[in-house]
């Protein structure tokens, strides 16, 4: 389509430009906000608001593109190639240019993966499923949102007391960073968020409102002790239903992300994280663009580490790796063992990570991983990732299971860019295996018959 070749276009020129031009700190940030506002147009289609436009929003606003936009708007606060308080290393101009390059070859070739899936899709509705006669199923999802209830409210208020009483945000992360393993943790979670996946899907307006209500208790919580990314993950999980089946105009668009982003970062700033971090109101979102672009740096710090452990990649994949290790391994199994992002922060500074503090992840750095530093390899990774989402996006027209990997996945989905692929695949495969126990006992309907919107 023309649509791809453009994006071949512009990449090839961004490429160029960063490959062979030296460029100043402003340069820099104003040659990759436009190939950012290119991207978004180019995988902006037909006035719908899709999962992945929002996935690629947060990459190229927040968690990758924040640095960029903070030193746009103010050359005098150069941050682009700062270090972080793991690694105040700052990045030398080869490490730079081939960020730069991974970048533009990410967001491009994810986009033309994206497009060459998604474009030929022409609906706009999502239809619901219908229900066989005479089931028990909506029953079954009453007795599965009460459990939900309470299960939020057991895991999610003693986190906020431990936040509030045991020594702030740093506190909740001592004991998972120093601690060993243990068979079944991280489970529960999953289940939760496939669980609200199948209530999305198939539950009747009133389950789905509940289920939406514990979601949002949960996610609150999170962002109050300081989890700055859990608000505007729900922030963008509410703008996407409210939005997903209707026509949007891109200036409204616009607006309602500039006044979000507005209401994060102040409510980043008055959070248990943000100890009071206020201001003039520009300051503050500097600070907060600054805070959410970090993933940058982790991008940069994750090329410098060398021999990734084995069980990383494999609890990429398949959940309970580490849980299972821990069982038949002598001697103990740590989350630095089977986790790229805490093998990271522990070999980059283990006095920092034995302390609760972490850098995050990115998918950009799964893919260098995956890739082990090749260009090629990483560059059809990016292609493969959307070629993938386009393709899910389109199931969604016409098959459940493809509409309850997008409840699933949506927040974490759009947390890609600051996390990486374990928060995502395990899941898929805990969907797939409580999907089918429980289409095995209420004969579920599986295919939806599309209505074309004319």
């Amino acid at each position: 389509s023309v649509r791809v070749f453009i994006a071949i276009i512009l990449m090839l020129v961004g490429l160029i430009t960063v490959s062979f031009f030296s460029l100043t700190a402003w340069q820099c940030a104003f040659v990759m906000a436009f190939h950012f506002v290119c991207v978004l147009g180019l995988v902006w289609k037909n006035n719908n608001l899709t999962p992945f436009f929002l996935f690629m929003a947060t990459f190229v606003f927040l968690f990758i593109g924040g640095r960029f936009w903070v030193t746009l708007v103010d050359p005098n606060f150069d941050v682009l190639t700062r270090g972080n308080f793991f690694d105040w290393r700052p990045f030398t101009p080869k490490e730079w240019k081939y960020t730069l390059k991974c970048i533009l070859l990410f967001i491009y070739l994810a986009g033309i993966g994206y497009m060459l899936i998604h474009s030929k899709q022409k609906d706009v509705k999502v239809e619901r499923p219908t229900l066989p006669d005479r089931t028990s199923f909506p029953n079954f999802l009453s007795a599965v949102l009460i459990v939900l209830g309470i299960s939020i409210v057991i895991t999610t208020l003693p986190r906020l007391v431990t936040a509030i009483h045991g020594g702030g945000y740093l506190s909740l992360y001592l004991g998972s960073q120093n601690s060993a393993a243990e068979a079944g943790s991280g489970i529960w979670n999953a289940l939760l968020w496939v669980f609200f996946g199948i209530v999305m899907v198939y539950g009747n307006k009133n389950q789905r409102l509940v289920a939406i209500a514990l979601i949002s208790f949960k996610l609150l919580i999170f962002a109050f002790i300081g989890q700055r990314g859990a608000l505007g993950c729900l922030f963008l999980f509410y703008i996407w239903y409210i939005l997903k089946e209707r026509q949007v105009k891109i200036t409204s668009l616009i607006f309602v992300g500039i006044v979000g982003l507005i209401v994060i970062g102040i409510s980043s700033a008055l959070s248990i994280r943000g100890e009071g971090n206020t201001g003039e109101l520009g300051v503050v979102l500097k600070r907060f663009l600054f805070a959410q672009g970090v993933s940058l740096s982790t991008f940069v710090d994750s090329t410098r580490v060398d021999a990734y452990p084995t069980l990383a990649y494999w609890s990429s994949i398949f959940p309970g790796v580490g849980s299972l290790a821990s069982i038949f391994s002598e001697t103990p199994i740590f989350a630095s063992d089977y986790n790229f992002s805490h093998y990271l922060a522990y070999s980059l500074n283990w006095e920092q990570y034995i302390s609760g503090h972490g850098l995050g992840w990115t998918l950009m750095s799964d893919f260098y991983v995956f890739s082990h530093g090749k260009l090629f390899f990483y560059a059809l990774f990016s292609l493969i990732f959307g070629l993938v989402c386009g393709a899910v996006e389109r199931g969604c027209y016409s098959s459940t299971i493809c509409q309850i990997i997008v409840y699933t996945s949506f927040v974490n989905f759009v947390f890609l860019p600051r996390a990486g692929l374990d928060s995502i695949l395990p899941m898929i495969v805990w969907i797939m295996i409580i999907f089918a126990v429980v289409q095995l006992l209420f004969k579920l309907p599986l295919h939806i018959k599309k209505k074309t919107e004319k």
